[in-house]
């Protein structure tokens, strides 16, 4: 199976945001990232679309979500904040969503603070090397599981070049 490990697109600066950075939304340039990314995705044969609960990368999953016709789940794992608390707990529950299903794709979004950890870890526990783990606004880690261990790291920092 394959997670596809998506960073929220770009939402303007969180020092010129007033709200609760929770709710920070993407800016136009996320918008068209998250709108490329629901014509580009779509060809992994996503069968679940899930999110942390951040605004900005619940908007990230909208389109993908309206195209393919599936819901967003909500998943607190795949916060910076739930990360912090326990580093390895995102790549657990990658390894467990890939494994429960049957190919196809589950798409995950996640944030920058995460997301790097993430994929160094499950790399490092799988011995797969890797040259370096990068995680712009709007990249995608396509991660190819056999069973349950990690046997290929894609990272495309930006689909539509």
């Amino acid at each position: 199976g394959v997670a596809l490990l998506v960073r929220h697109g770009k939402a303007g600066s969180r020092m010129e945001w007033d709200g609760d950075d929770d709710l920070r939304p993407l800016d136009p340039e996320g918008h068209a990232q998250a709108v490329h990314l629901a014509q580009v995705l779509p060809w992994s044969k996503v069968r679940r679309i899930l999110s942390a609960g951040k605004v900005r990368c619940v908007q990230t999953m909208e389109p993908l979500a309206g195209a393919l016709g599936l819901p967003i789940e909500v998943d607190p794992v795949f916060s910076e904040e739930e990360h912090d608390k326990d580093p390895g707990r995102m790549a657990r529950r990658l390894r467990d969503l890939v494994a429960e299903g049957d190919g196809g794709a589950v798409a995950v979004s996640s944030q920058g603070g995460a997301i790097p950890d993430t994929v160094a870890l499950l790399a490092e526990e799988d011995g797969l090397p890797l040259d370096g783990v990068s995680s712009r606004k709007g990249s995608v880690w396509a991660l190819s599981f056999h069973g349950s261990t990690l046997v290929a790291a894609d990272y495309y920092p930006d689909l539509r070049s």
